[in-house]
């Protein structure tokens, strides 16, 4: 993440997911050979002291190789979200 200015920040994230079946276990149509992957970011505005703004944007993609039993669960998604955060201030306690 990054403070662009004092009202202004940005972050951004990617991740990679390799699973493989454990070998001579079982062979064919069991095997579970998937990769996944994505990448987002946010953009946020300081509206007041305490209420926060952003916009965040994240894609995903699962893949599995031909004629395994995670091609049943491949997908490629897009999500875009406006969000608002609004932070109370702390309580004395004493």
């Amino acid at each position: 993440s990054w403070a662009v200015t004092q009202r202004w920040s940005l972050a951004a994230r990617a991740d990679w997911t390799q699973r493989k079946s454990a070998p001579n276990v079982e062979t064919g149509n069991d095997d579970l050979d998937t990769q996944r992957w994505g990448a987002s970011a946010m953009l946020a505005y300081r509206i007041t002291r305490n209420l926060t703004g952003s916009v965040r944007y994240q894609y995903s993609k699962q893949r599995s190789q031909t004629d395994t039993a995670g091609r049943f669960s491949d997908f490629e998604g897009h999500v875009a979200s406006l969000g608002f955060n609004y932070a109370l201030d702390p309580i004395e306690v004493w």
